[in-house]
């Protein structure tokens, strides 16, 4: 995934929200100024947090 997707794929989701009514949504994601800047230009209120993946992969291996 790329910055440039999160930033195509964020508004999709902003535009069905306003349309129900939601005009805030908290993200936590990958690319996050991607994501920030899509729902802004959406014209959506986002509250943003950096994403938190724990993965115990080490060498292709789970432990």
């Amino acid at each position: 995934m790329r910055p440039a997707d999160a930033y195509a794929g964020m508004p999709l989701g902003c535009v069905e929200m306003l349309q129900h009514g939601i005009t805030t949504s908290a993200e936590m994601y990958l690319h996050g100024e991607s994501v920030v800047n899509a729902a802004l230009t959406a014209g959506s209120r986002i509250l943003f947090a950096p994403p938190i993946s724990i993965c115990p992969v080490q060498d292709g291996k789970v432990p």
